[in-house]
């Protein structure tokens, strides 16, 4: 899809993981480390000089457009300070035969 540009794009997404490792969430720094290790660069395709044809390409330029829909900078995290009902009142039960 991106063909030669990957390495570029891969070392761009290094940094931009990096960047919101500082300004939020910690584990970022973990996914940083783990494509530094990995590795950035993707390994040689058999056939690199045929195409993606209009039906895949459509389907990868869609992929990437639902990981940026969904994309959160920090994932779910248990709030602080208890807000929100006590595990007692998330059994229907329990609610239920105290009234």
């Amino acid at each position: 899809m991106f063909g030669h540009r990957h390495r570029w794009i891969a070392r761009a997404f290094l940094v931009f993981t990096v960047a919101i490792g500082f300004l939020g969430w910690y584990g970022w720094f973990f996914w940083a480390m783990l494509m530094v290790l990995v590795g950035l660069d993707h390994p040689p395709t058999l056939d690199a000089v045929t195409h993606l044809d209009p039906r895949r390409r459509v389907a990868g330029w869609l992929t990437l457009l639902l990981f940026v829909a969904t994309f959160i900078p920090v994932p779910i995290t248990p709030l602080e300070g208890g807000v929100g009902p006590k595990p007692d009142e998330l059994i229907p039960a329990a609610i239920w035969l105290r009234r």
